[in-house]
């Protein structure tokens, strides 16, 4: 249980120490409070009667705990949820085996679904040996800032990119230009990864650039000549080359349950075009070593993302960070939030993974999400006999629980919305704006 505690407590003195830095006088505000306080409230709309009060922040004004706020976005947390990644990666297989918990094997079927996932990468095991398997995907945040029609809405997309062996996300890149081709290409890959990507990233100038740096497993689209020749055509495999990339291409007929939920998601997000409805899917990688039942279970695989981008975005403040009409830095502030949403969702992992293999189960996301939110708030390393109770909690509330996870259909329409990108709108209203607002502007870009 110390290495939980160590481990953990190592990021919050972390965060501790750079937020204690700048304040430099005494004063009656303690900005590591301030601190405490945004991490609680964030999840909470009940900001000043229930957490001023909480922190000893209650004598605080306003104006006081703004300024505040805006010198902790400048903390530079860029680092630490990689941090977290690389030290699990290396030392997973020591961690919390102090935890003193004695859980017979049951059968829970809530974690139907995870074995399932395990066998498929149990069959991949040869690859994983070899490759570190990670999938890559972008993912849409708003944020505020006011277009032509005076509307307080642009769009960010987060690239990023996630390990499937420890469920962490091993990088990201912000995409202010919505471009996740380039974001994709300015993250850290290697020869020794295997990176699944979607059919977004699928053309051959953007391959010929990642075939360079990595290698990879990408669905096609199937507008392309040579692939439309190969449809028709009876092989189910076939190896050529793309400029100067040796390729192999696979068929992949899907099963229709699969198709649904494809369907389904893209109907959901406004997404939908008819290769979504192919039953054949057009798979290409630049290892032509792999066999074509290699390329179909790695590509299913790469659904994993998706679960992960919702839970990020509805256990932490990564769905919509700035709705102020009168902010003065947005992307400072989404900066700051989105570094911080990546670590806690990186601490929640680790913990929920080391949860399910004591209890042979499935804990619940949200509920290791919620610990994690008041272990930093609280971080206070005399708690270890209260945490490990905590822990023991969650890991035994799920332990034994055979009823099935219902996904509840609503009938009611999603409200969604097209936004256009934030260097878009600015380029827009260049002309339009008072000296004031293009000063903030250039601010903003910088």
């Amino acid at each position: 249980m110390n290495k939980f505690v160590n481990l953990f407590g190592s990021f919050n003195n972390c965060m501790y120490k750079t937020i204690a830095n700048l304040q430099i006088r005494e004063s009656k505000i303690d900005v590591k409070d301030v601190f405490k306080m945004m991490i609680a409230s964030s999840f909470n709309n009940n900001y000043y009667s229930n957490f001023t009060e909480r922190f000893e922040l209650d004598t605080a004004s306003p104006g006081n705990l703004s300024y505040w706020r805006v010198k902790i976005y400048d903390c530079d947390f860029s680092d630490l949820y990689k941090l977290c990644y690389d030290y699990y990666k290396t030392n997973k297989e020591n961690i919390f085996n102090d935890l003193p918990i004695n859980c017979p094997i049951v059968n829970n079927n809530n974690a139907v679904n995870q074995r399932h996932y395990d066998i498929k990468i149990n069959n991949l095991k040869h690859i994983f040996e070899r490759y570190n398997v990670k999938v890559a995907d972008g993912t849409v945040i708003n944020c505020a800032i006011k277009n032509t029609n005076g509307k307080n809405v642009s769009s960010i997309i987060i690239n990023s990119i996630y390990d499937i062996d420890t469920n962490l996300f091993s990088d990201y890149e912000m995409a202010y230009d919505t471009n996740e081709r380039k974001a994709l290409l300015r993250q850290e890959l290697t020869k020794e990864d295997l990176i699944i990507i979607d059919r977004g990233y699928s053309s051959p100038e953007f391959l010929q650039k990642l075939d360079k740096t990595t290698n990879f497993v990408v669905r096609m689209k199937s507008n392309y000549v040579i692939l439309k020749k190969f449809i028709k055509d009876h092989y189910n495999t076939m190896v050529t080359q793309i400029g100067d990339m040796k390729v192999k291409i696979i068929k992949y007929h899907i099963d229709k349950s699969t198709k649904n939920i494809i369907l389904n998601k893209y109907i959901d997000d406004n997404n939908e075009d008819d290769e979504d409805k192919d039953s054949v899917y057009i798979l290409m990688t630049n290892i032509v070593s792999l066999t074509r039942d290699d390329c179909i279970n790695l590509y299913d695989l790469r659904w994993s993302i998706e679960p992960s981008f919702k839970k990020m975005k509805t256990n932490f403040k990564l769905r919509h960070i700035c709705k102020e009409s009168n902010i003065n830095d947005p992307v400072k502030k989404t900066n700051f939030w989105i570094n911080m949403s990546f670590l806690m969702y990186n601490m929640t992992a680790i913990l929920k993974n080391e949860l399910d293999r004591q209890f042979v189960g499935n804990c619940r996301f949200s509920k290791c999400a919620a610990f994690i939110r008041e272990f930093i708030v609280q971080s206070n390393k005399t708690m270890t006999d209260k945490i490990i109770k905590k822990l023991i909690a969650i890991g035994k509330r799920f332990q034994n629980n055979t009823k099935n996870n219902k996904n509840l259909n609503s009938d009611r329409p999603k409200k969604r919305g097209r936004y256009e990108a934030i260097n878009t709108i600015q380029n827009r209203n260049e002309g339009i704006l008072d000296e004031n607002e293009l000063e903030m502007n250039e601010i903003i870009v910088k």
